[in-house]
Protein backbone atom coordinates (compact mmCIF):
# COMPACT_ATOMS: atom_id res chain seq x y z
CA UNK A 1 0.00 0.00 0.00
CA UNK A 2 1.06 3.28 -0.71
CA UNK A 3 -0.12 6.55 0.65
CA UNK A 4 2.05 9.52 -1.52
CA UNK A 5 -0.51 12.05 -0.56
CA UNK A 6 0.93 11.64 3.30
CA UNK A 7 4.65 11.84 1.71
CA UNK A 8 3.34 15.69 0.11
CA UNK A 9 3.57 18.90 1.49
CA UNK A 10 0.25 20.58 1.86
CA UNK A 11 -1.57 21.86 -1.38
CA UNK A 12 0.38 19.36 -3.66
CA UNK A 13 -1.86 17.61 -5.36
CA UNK A 14 -2.29 14.40 -7.87
CA UNK A 15 -2.35 15.46 -11.31
CA UNK A 16 -5.81 14.27 -12.45
CA UNK A 17 -4.50 10.74 -14.08
CA UNK A 18 -3.30 9.78 -10.34
CA UNK A 19 -6.58 10.77 -9.29
CA UNK A 20 -7.66 7.25 -8.77
CA UNK A 21 -4.48 6.83 -6.29
CA UNK A 22 -3.90 9.96 -5.29
CA UNK A 23 -5.05 9.25 -1.34
CA UNK A 24 -3.99 5.41 -1.40
CA UNK A 25 -3.08 2.42 -3.98
CA UNK A 26 -3.46 -0.89 -2.71
CA UNK A 27 -1.42 -3.48 -4.62
CA UNK A 28 -1.11 -6.87 -4.28
CA UNK A 29 2.66 -9.20 -4.67
CA UNK A 30 3.91 -12.28 -3.28
CA UNK A 31 7.89 -12.92 -2.91
CA UNK A 32 9.73 -14.79 -6.30
CA UNK A 33 12.95 -14.62 -4.71
CA UNK A 34 14.76 -13.84 -1.92
CA UNK A 35 18.36 -14.44 -0.80
CA UNK A 36 19.23 -12.48 2.63
CA UNK A 37 20.74 -9.54 2.96
CA UNK A 38 21.31 -9.11 -0.83
CA UNK A 39 18.33 -10.04 -2.93
CA UNK A 40 14.58 -9.48 -2.84
CA UNK A 41 12.49 -10.24 -6.08
CA UNK A 42 8.76 -9.71 -5.81
CA UNK A 43 5.57 -9.94 -8.19
CA UNK A 44 4.32 -6.19 -8.15
CA UNK A 45 0.16 -6.27 -9.13
CA UNK A 46 -0.93 -3.83 -11.45
CA UNK A 47 -4.41 -1.88 -11.28
CA UNK A 48 -4.08 -2.74 -15.35
CA UNK A 49 -3.94 -6.71 -14.65
CA UNK A 50 -0.91 -8.40 -15.08
CA UNK A 51 1.94 -8.42 -12.66
CA UNK A 52 5.53 -6.71 -13.08
CA UNK A 53 8.01 -7.51 -11.27
CA UNK A 54 10.39 -5.81 -8.89
CA UNK A 55 13.71 -6.40 -8.02
CA UNK A 56 16.18 -5.18 -4.91
CA UNK A 57 20.04 -6.11 -4.91
CA UNK A 58 21.60 -4.74 -1.96
CA UNK A 59 25.53 -4.49 -2.09
CA UNK A 60 28.17 -3.06 0.24
CA UNK A 61 30.12 -0.35 -0.51
CA UNK A 62 32.52 0.30 1.92
CA UNK A 63 30.08 2.12 5.27
CA UNK A 64 27.06 2.52 2.60
CA UNK A 65 25.11 0.16 0.85
CA UNK A 66 24.50 0.37 -2.66
CA UNK A 67 20.65 -0.26 -3.26
CA UNK A 68 19.81 -1.24 -7.29
CA UNK A 69 15.99 -1.64 -7.23
CA UNK A 70 14.80 -3.07 -11.08
CA UNK A 71 10.95 -3.08 -12.20
CA UNK A 72 10.39 -4.95 -14.95
CA UNK A 73 7.46 -6.36 -17.32
CA UNK A 74 5.89 -3.39 -17.30
CA UNK A 75 2.65 -3.32 -20.19
CA UNK A 76 3.17 -0.38 -21.94
CA UNK A 77 5.28 3.13 -22.14
CA UNK A 78 3.07 5.28 -19.17
CA UNK A 79 3.63 2.45 -16.68
CA UNK A 80 7.38 2.65 -17.61
CA UNK A 81 7.22 6.39 -16.99
CA UNK A 82 4.87 6.75 -14.00
CA UNK A 83 6.70 3.54 -12.23
CA UNK A 84 10.84 5.17 -13.11
CA UNK A 85 9.21 8.15 -11.72
CA UNK A 86 7.30 6.50 -8.30
CA UNK A 87 10.69 4.88 -7.55
CA UNK A 88 12.77 7.65 -7.90
CA UNK A 89 10.74 10.13 -6.06
CA UNK A 90 10.03 7.22 -3.29
CA UNK A 91 13.85 6.65 -2.95
CA UNK A 92 14.53 10.21 -3.21
CA UNK A 93 12.17 11.13 0.04
CA UNK A 94 14.25 8.15 1.45
CA UNK A 95 17.62 9.64 0.86
CA UNK A 96 16.48 12.80 2.19
CA UNK A 97 15.14 11.26 5.59
CA UNK A 98 18.09 9.50 6.08
CA UNK A 99 20.26 12.43 5.80
CA UNK A 100 18.35 14.88 8.39
CA UNK A 101 16.81 16.93 5.27
CA UNK A 102 13.22 18.05 4.32
CA UNK A 103 12.66 15.44 1.53
CA UNK A 104 10.84 16.61 -1.13
CA UNK A 105 7.01 16.81 -2.21
CA UNK A 106 6.11 13.48 -3.88
CA UNK A 107 3.54 14.85 -6.38
CA UNK A 108 5.70 17.63 -7.84
CA UNK A 109 8.73 15.85 -7.46
CA UNK A 110 6.78 13.41 -9.39
CA UNK A 111 5.77 15.49 -11.85
CA UNK A 112 8.93 16.34 -12.41
CA UNK A 113 10.71 13.18 -12.56
CA UNK A 114 8.43 12.05 -14.49
CA UNK A 115 8.42 14.54 -17.59
CA UNK A 116 12.51 14.02 -17.33
CA UNK A 117 11.75 10.22 -17.68
CA UNK A 118 9.42 11.25 -21.02
CA UNK A 119 12.60 13.27 -22.66
CA UNK A 120 15.23 10.01 -21.59
CA UNK A 121 12.80 7.74 -23.48
CA UNK A 122 12.53 10.19 -26.43
CA UNK A 123 16.21 10.02 -27.12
Amino acid sequence: MFRNSELSQSGDRAPDKYADIAEEAKLRGEVIDCDPPRQLTLSWGSPAGEASEVRFDLEPRGDKVLLVVTHSRLQSRDETLSVSAGWHTHLDILGAKLRGETPPSFWSEHTRLEAEYLQRLAQ
